[in-house]
């Protein structure tokens, strides 16, 4: 749960074409680290205003691996409001 603490309550992601809101988040982060191992090596951070886009080459148990990934983060009250992964 404590990486839940890092989102605002009314928090939404976006990854792999699902959408996850508040408390499915942990679900989420907790299902998706158990079934595909990431490990995730950041090769570019950007900001503009309250959005954050890091962009990573994330590596593990899943088909595809590695793939290089864009994670756009939405910050509101310095947590995470938003986040939109895509390929």
């Amino acid at each position: 749960m404590a990486f839940l603490s890092l989102f605002t309550e009314d928090a939404h992601v976006n990854d792999e074409a699902n959408d996850y809101y508040g408390a499915q988040i942990a679900e989420w982060i907790d299902r998706a680290t158990a079934e595909a191992k990431p490990v995730v090596e950041v090769c570019d951070v950007t900001s503009d205003g309250d959005v954050v886009v890091v962009t990573a080459l994330v590596s593990g148990s899943f088909p595809g691996s590695p793939i290089q990934l864009r994670y756009d983060f939405t910050l509101r009250d310095s947590k995470i409001a938003e986040l939109l992964i895509r390929a």
